[in-house]
């Protein structure tokens, strides 16, 4: 299945989110001037050290790995300045857009939810970086016996998970603040490992979250 973007995001929705993406962004490179992230000089998905300079984009340098054709921002922006972007207007607006689109990309995550069930079908879930919760309505409407707890940096999309999804865990909180030893059965990252600044950091809270017995499924929707 495919969904067309010029169907979604109409040209003045798509010109009023590029003049917010510009505002956001120019307020951006205003933050952490002194704490930059080191740039990379290898793949930080498959560890390959051929990358190249890719484009240029709202002042961040975007590179692609040549072996597994990851697109990345490169140095990777800090904390602080994810945060901002994801807690502002521009992000809540581009929820909306999600919404609109919200039972196309429902489809997208059944065969993930197949993934899953060859490995687990009960026990509790962590999903991180869940947005406005498809990947979660998805679960919902197959045969689960999940307890769901959803992490998101956003307050806006938090507040749109805790009202569609009453008897969810719904966490307000960088994936890092989870601090729980042992408490899942399975984690996902859906569409959001490439994002994520520190990888080795991630996955050592990764092994921690989990149960001995644990199982962790990501996507990375940027490689081939």
């Amino acid at each position: 299945m495919s969904i067309n973007f010029d169907d979604i995001h109409t040209e003045k929705k798509q010109v009023l989110l590029h003049k917010m993406m510009q505002n956001v962004t120019a307020e951006i490179h205003q933050l952490d001037r002194g704490a930059k992230t080191d740039k990379k000089t290898a793949c930080p998905i498959c560890g390959h050290g051929g990358i190249s300079q890719f484009a240029e984009k709202y002042g961040f340098n975007f590179d692609r790995c040549e072996q597994c054709g990851l697109l990345f921002c490169n140095p990777y922006p800090t904390d602080g300045q994810v945060d901002y972007y994801y807690n502002s207007d521009m992000k809540n607006f581009e929820n909306d857009f999600f919404m609109e689109s919200f039972e196309n990309r429902v489809k997208i995550f059944l065969p993930r939810i197949d993934i899953i069930k060859m490995y687990k079908t009960q026990g509790s879930l962590l999903d991180v970086g869940s947005s406005i919760g498809i990947f979660i309505e998805a679960l919902n409407r197959i045969d689960h016996d999940f307890a769901i707890t959803c992490c998101d940096i956003s307050k806006d999309a938090c507040a749109r998970l805790k009202d569609r999804f009453p008897k969810a865990n719904i966490i307000n909180a960088d994936y890092k603040a989870l601090k729980k030893e042992g408490k899942y059965d399975v984690m996902t990252m859906w569409d959001t490992v490439e994002h994520i600044i520190d990888l080795d950091n991630l996955f050592g809270t990764v092994q921690n979250l989990l149960l001995e017995a644990g199982i962790f499924i990501f996507s990375t929707p940027n490689t081939k």
